[in-house]
């Protein structure tokens, strides 16, 4: 099970960001439970996105991918698919 405080530290951002894309984007993002600390955002199969591995990085809370990057990536790949 889920530790409370890995549910207060990845829950929020996972929702965060999904809030952001389908608000940028108009696109529903899927969120999945994964590993302890893990967060990765993947599309069509590819991590585009990963919280770093470090473990001292993990501990003191850092490493998340950075939303406005993520939601870029996002609009490139449309823009690219749509050519």
């Amino acid at each position: 099970p889920r530790s409370l405080l890995q549910r207060l530290r990845v829950e929020p951002r996972a929702a965060s960001l999904a809030a952001k894309i389908r608000g940028t984007l108009g696109i529903d993002a899927k969120i999945e439970v994964g590993a302890r600390g893990q967060f990765d955002v993947v599309v069509d199969g590819e991590t585009i996105a990963s919280r770093q591995k470090g473990l001292l990085i993990r501990l003191l809370g850092g490493g998340w991918p950075d939303e406005d990057q993520v939601v870029k990536e996002l609009e490139r790949r449309r823009t690219a698919a749509s050519r």
